[in-house]
């Protein structure tokens, strides 16, 4: 059997279409032409120059056996920016794994992005970057605060955590058949109750307004901020309207918060859709470095904006400050992940090593927020 890697190009994507069914099944749909074009084509960070697209193809004779594609980016470390890229959509098809094939394919994109990057991924994934000689970075913790659980939502919730597991998945399901899951559920709303707290940004001199578009106001905040925080993926308005604005699958509310006039930070909001859980999503969050107020006026506002009607809000960071206010406002710890660097510039690599535990990351980074059904 010989296997063939390259990159695709834009008249690829009829072939990567018929893969993506076969890999994805059921949630083939949601990784579509217009998702896939957007996030690959349309990528501001891009070589629009070229044809050619950020995702690699293995191939045996004219059949596309696997892939790994990567979403262009730019990361700022120590106030100067480099090209990177957030590896994602990793799949081998299961008749071409334990053939290292997946691990061929990382070191041919490892080779051709400078900075390769993933903040949440499979084990498999996580054994090819540490063979790639990753840098590990500090810890990213996705918080969650129960606002109106019911007990379909905690069923499925607690079914899909455990999809991959047959055994324990059926315990579960028997469980919640044989003994119900509302005294759980219950015990989860009151224990959400006794945890809530008082909105108080009303009371500051803090000034919140949706925003449309992300313009010139946002970009002056962003140039005014980025340098403050030691290793963090660009934000400045060419992306936010790219991630937040043109995105074809996704529905944002963008929200700038200002301070005698003057921006002083921004949040991102998301419902989910009606193939997910109903859940709130506290997408995007940034501010001025340790501004305690900002951040917690943005957060009481996200909670106000979403409402009762939702089974829960979550937020992602590793900001100690934000974690605080977070723990503050009844939030809970949900998961932890590690992310890692592939990085080929070996002085570069030392700074990222260096700043491993000083990284800003939410969950507008890689591509953490996606449809999830369940």
């Amino acid at each position: 059997m010989t296997i063939s890697i390259h990159q695709a190009n834009k008249s690829d994507w009829k072939a990567i279409g018929e893969f993506i069914n076969e890999a994805y099944g059921p949630v083939a749909s949601f990784k579509g032409f217009a998702r896939w074009n957007w996030q690959f084509v349309a990528n501001p960070f891009r070589d629009e120059r070229s044809d050619l697209v950020p995702v690699w193809l293995a191939k045996d004779a004219e059949k596309i056996v696997g892939q790994i594609a990567v979403q262009p980016a730019i990361v700022r470390i120590d106030g100067q920016a480099h090209p990177a890229g957030w590896m994602v959509d990793v799949f081998v098809l299961p008749e071409y794994r334990n053939q290292s094939l997946g691990h061929r394919l990382h070191s041919v994109v490892a080779a051709s992005v400078p900075n390769l990057t993933m903040l949440t991924m499979a084990p498999a994934t996580r054994r090819m970057a540490l063979r790639g000689n990753c840098v590990t970075l500090g810890p990213v913790q996705e918080f969650v605060k129960l606002v109106n659980l019911d007990s379909d939502v905690l069923r499925r919730h607690l079914l899909a955590r455990v999809s991959h597991r047959p055994i324990v998945h059926f315990v579960i399901e028997r469980a919640c058949d044989i003994y119900g899951d509302r005294v759980l559920t219950g015990v989860l709303n009151a224990f959400a109750r006794w945890h809530e707290k008082p909105s108080h940004h009303e009371y500051s001199d803090i000034t919140i307004e949706e925003i449309a578009v992300f313009d010139g106001e946002i970009e002056d905040f962003w140039a005014h901020v980025r340098n403050s925080y030691p290793a963090i993926f660009s934000r400045d308005t060419k992306f936010l309207n790219w991630r937040f604005v043109n995105v074809p699958d996704l529905n944002y509310r963008s929200f700038a918060a200002r301070r005698s006039g003057q921006c002083v930070g921004y949040v991102v909001l998301r419902r989910t859709t009606a193939v997910e859980l109903p859940v709130g999503v506290i997408v995007d969050l940034l501010t001025i470095p340790n501004d305690i107020e900002v951040v917690g006026s943005l957060i009481d506002h996200a909670l106000f904006t979403f409402g009762k009607d939702i089974a829960a809000v979550d937020c992602v960071t590793c900001h100690p400050m934000i974690i605080g206010v977070l723990r503050a406002q009844g939030f809970l710890p949900l998961r932890t992940v590690y992310p890692t660097v592939v990085c080929q510039d070996p002085l570069l690599r030392k700074q990222i090593y260096q700043l491993k535990d000083q990284w800003y990351f939410t969950k507008c980074d890689h591509d953490w927020d996606q449809v999830n059904p369940v």
